[in-house]
């Protein structure tokens, strides 16, 4: 699409998906180098769309999301920094989503995934008192999800989730 249409923001972002997508299934494959590539490749597109086009709702989403594959793939290779990194960085962009574009359903979902995340390697590196914060913040986002989207199966899942991690982080010696 990019070699026929040219470097346009859509067909850079649907490379950046494509790329995502052949990095899960290498990462499912266990083929982590292969995993790697594909997941740095879709990062690089993803934050040269944010740089060359503006910070659109949709690019930061997009730049979040590579960043959370990637720190997926540094904790299956255990490197807990690496990971740790991808996820600090991932949280920040998505709170600034949230503060900046406001409270819409996915990107408080979004939020709330990138606090387990980020608290998940808090806690591994034996961080529990903000790997607990992060769960109490992914609490505290599932239920203002809740409000913006009464029933819906995302804020049940984040509660699910964040209760989960919590009760993980606080039984760890």
């Amino acid at each position: 699409v990019v070699r026929e249409f040219g470097e346009t923001p859509v067909a850079l972002r649907d490379l950046g998906v494509s790329l995502n997508k052949l990095g899960a299934l290498r990462l499912a494959q266990r083929d982590l180098d292969a995993a790697g590539r594909a997941f740095e490749r879709s990062l690089e597109i993803r934050e040269r769309v944010v740089r060359e086009f503006g910070e659109t709702p949709v690019a930061l989403r997009d730049l979040g999301v590579s960043l959370n594959k990637l720190g997926a793939l540094r904790l299956a290779q255990r490197d807990l920094e690496a990971a740790g990194r991808a996820f600090e960085r991932s949280l920040e962009i998505r709170e600034r989503v949230v503060r900046d574009f406001g409270e819409t359903p996915e990107a408080l979902r979004d939020l709330g995934v990138s606090l387990l995340s980020a608290g998940d390697v808090r806690a591994k590196r034996g961080e529990l008192a903000a790997a607990q914060a992060a769960c109490e913040r992914a609490l505290a986002v599932a239920d203002r999800l809740e409000q913006l989207a009464p029933g819906g199966s995302d804020a049940r899942a984040l509660r699910h989730a964040a209760r989960a991690q919590a009760e993980q982080t606080q039984t760890r010696p």
